[in-house]
């Protein structure tokens, strides 16, 4: 189809009428869809603002159909394209309305889910790590934090060993947050982590796990932080299984003793430690 024609179709996505504009985004949809599909600069600016811009339509079937546009989209624009696009779409996360935030974050995943070449991956961590981690350090809500703590789990699983001069100040961040109030974040945090721990040289992995351990030699920590605590160990023995082996004398005394000394009231506690105690044990 001539660009001509898909210009047309980009008119339409902005009209009144949200069935037209369903319309559109279909027949947008289709064409991104075929492998003769090509889009020159301009064309290619057009198709990332109105497919962001229709993320956010009052109808919800109309912003559905834009987050599909975005997996093909992805493959048709060039590098530096993908990377303005996952920007925009962390800043809706992050700044833009409520109402909002949950087609940002599904849209953000969507096209991480897409990258595959190593050069824009490393675009991608570096430039969204930053602003990642500056939400789940600062954001307005417990529900953003969540969120970023998602979309930096799978940026970290997905893309990790690219780039290695960012995990210090990563893991700085991320550690601070097991102590969060909020036992969402808690947990958030414990799978990010892990996320990142098989990419972490083993000063990085040390500090990690030794930093987990100080927490757990605080006698009057509240219950619920410990816990989460505990599962940071399993987590991380599980991600970098005989990674862990050299911090095993100082982590399996302390399970040991939560799991005796655990009050009767506290059986998720109990049930914790020896979860985690039992798996370290067999590690290889």
């Amino acid at each position: 189809m001539a660009n001509t024609n898909i210009t047309g179709i980009l008119e339409k996505m902005t009209g009144k009428d949200k069935d037209y504009r369903y319309m559109a985004t279909s027949d947008l949809l289709s064409e991104l869809n075929k492998e003769s599909f090509k889009a020159d600069q301009d064309l290619e600016s057009k198709l990332t603002n109105i497919v962001l811009q229709q993320l956010e339509d009052a109808s919800g079937d109309v912003s559905g159909l834009a987050v599909k546009c975005l997996a093909p989209l992805v493959k048709k624009v060039n590098e530096e394209r993908v990377v303005e696009m996952t920007d925009k779409l962390c800043d809706k996360l992050l700044n833009g309305k409520d109402q909002h935030r949950d087609t940002a974050s599904i849209a953000l995943k969507a096209v991480i889910v897409e990258v595959t070449t190593a050069s824009l991956s490393e675009k991608i961590l570096v430039s969204l790590a930053p602003q990642l981690i500056n939400g789940v350090t600062n954001g307005k809500s417990a529900e953003i934090k969540c969120e970023c703590l998602d979309i930096l789990s799978d940026v970290l699983h997905r893309f990790g060993n690219v780039i290695t001069k960012d995990h210090a100040y990563m893991l700085t961040a991320l550690l601070t947050q097991l102590s969060s109030t909020q036992a969402s974040v808690r947990k958030k945090s414990v799978s990010c982590i892990a996320s990142l721990a098989p990419c972490l040289s083993d000063d990085l992995l040390a500090k990690a796990t030794l930093e987990v351990i100080k927490l757990l030699k605080i006698k009057r920590a509240k219950s619920d932080i410990t816990r989460t605590n505990i599962q940071m160990i399993g987590a991380l023995s599980r991600s970098v299984g005989y990674r862990f082996g050299p911090h095993l004398a100082e982590a399996v005394p302390l399970l040991i003793n939560y799991c005796t000394s655990a009050s009767e009231n506290d059986e998720e506690l109990r049930e914790y430690s020896l979860q985690v105690r039992i798996y370290v044990q067999f590690l290889p």
